[in-house]
């Protein structure tokens, strides 16, 4: 019995002088982590990148608004939709029940602090359903609304907006239109 334990003491002293696959076991302690944050950076890269689209798409829209190209050739929600899924390059436009586009008219700028919460305290989403191109020299509000779907369910329990777990992704254009 003796004999057996010593043996089994200098394999265990083997085991401490030895390093082939150390490398393996360093990778395997690390390796999870490492994917679980270049996961995280390139969704909210993709985030940060529709955004950026969302916004040059929304002020080519409100442009349109608030030089009256809109009103004279009497553009619908459909055709403003359509002008925002074409300045974003497709990647937004997959899913059009996932875009939303206000179009709204105030009385005055101080007025547009009673535009309605997009969310409600439950979390559910409110989408925007309000469509008027405004007049001349309208104040105005131009808000596209895109319910980004969260990939990664650590992602989506930290930046859900809705109750579903998507992520809004609002771009906001206010101005009063020119007196074309």
């Amino acid at each position: 019995m003796k004999a057996y334990g010593q043996r089994f003491v200098r394999r265990l002293r083997g085991f401490s002088k030895d390093n082939r696959g150390v490398t393996a076991v360093e990778f395997a302690m690390i390796a999870m982590p490492f994917f679980i944050l270049i996961s995280a950076i390139l969704e909210l890269g993709v985030i940060f990148f529709a955004g950026q689209l969302l916004d040059n798409a929304t002020f080519d829209a409100a442009r349109m608004v608030r030089t009256g190209q809109a009103q004279v050739s009497s553009m619908s929600k459909s055709k403003i939709e359509d002008l925002i899924c074409d300045r974003m390059s497709g990647l937004l436009c997959t899913d059009r029940d996932r875009l939303f586009v206000e179009v709204k008219s105030y009385p005055s700028f101080k007025d547009l602090a009673s535009a309605p919460p997009l969310v409600d305290s439950n979390k559910k989403f409110q989408p925007p359903t309000t469509f008027n191109l405004g007049s001349r020299s309208s104040v105005m509000m131009v808000r596209v609304v895109y319910k980004w779907p969260m990939v990664t369910n650590w992602i989506k329990d930290a930046m859900q907006d809705t109750a579903d777990g998507d992520r809004l992704i609002i771009s906001t254009a206010i101005f009063r239109n020119e007196p074309y």
